[in-house]
């Protein structure tokens, strides 16, 4: 039983990790977006992979999240949902 699980858990595993990553995303983008229609500081681009850490991944592609959220604060536009999670995610997103 317990070997059925882990298994369960390892076939599903890069699918939990889409969805997360896609929700963490948007939330993140969302954040960003409110804040600057409102004029307020605009969200630290670190506390998007603390938020990535705390879910429970560890990825390779830290930095280019880092560098693409830091251009869109540079060129003042907003970060695209879609855009994020393509930089986070190491390997091509699943289809459903």
């Amino acid at each position: 039983m317990n070997a059925r699980l882990r298994y369960l858990r390892r076939r599903t595993a890069p699918a939990r990790a889409h969805l997360a990553l896609e929700q963490l995303s948007d939330d993140f983008c969302s954040r960003w977006y409110d804040a600057a229609i409102n004029g307020q500081p605009l969200p630290d681009e670190r506390d998007f992979i603390r938020q990535v850490v705390a879910a429970g991944f560890r990825l390779p592609t830290f930095n280019a999240v880092l560098n693409y959220l830091e251009n869109c604060r540079r060129q003042n536009i907003n970060p695209d949902p879609k855009e994020l999670f393509r930089q986070v995610l190491p390997w091509p997103p699943m289809s459903f």
